[in-house]
């Protein structure tokens, strides 16, 4: 028999489990050290627009760092699982709350990777 209160409850604890990891993600980002980006990620910022966005069009003056995450979100990003990417999207969101759109994170769901990059200005 289905058990819609069941069902409700089950749902709140994944929120607030979701919600949980993205504050743990969070508190990770001030503590990250920043490296000048590599051809990848230069590559991609290039290919979203994020050199005219943030008006820094030379690789020069970006700069990037690894987020880590657990194991298993890696594992649910290279299986493109629906959860791991609304759980990232909402990380994505929260970081423009928090920092202005100022960081930015860059998901390589092959590698089930979770790259952060910013400006020098941003520094």
């Amino acid at each position: 028999m289905h058990d819609p209160a069941h069902d409700m409850k089950r749902w709140i604890t994944l929120c607030e489990a979701e919600a949980h990891e993205i504050d743990a993600l969070l508190a990770k980002v001030d503590q990250l050290k920043f490296v000048p980006v590599d051809g990848k990620r230069w590559r991609t910022i290039r290919d979203e627009g994020l050199d005219a966005e943030q008006s820094a069009p030379d690789r020069s003056q970006w700069i990037m760092a690894l987020l880590p995450i657990r194991p298993e979100h890696a594992a649910n990003l290279r299986a493109f699982d629906d959860e791991a990417v609304e759980m990232f999207n909402l990380l994505d969101i929260k970081l423009k709350e928090r920092y202005g759109g100022k960081i930015v994170d860059l998901i390589d769901y092959d590698k089930g990777i979770v790259v952060l990059v910013k400006t020098m200005e941003n520094e």
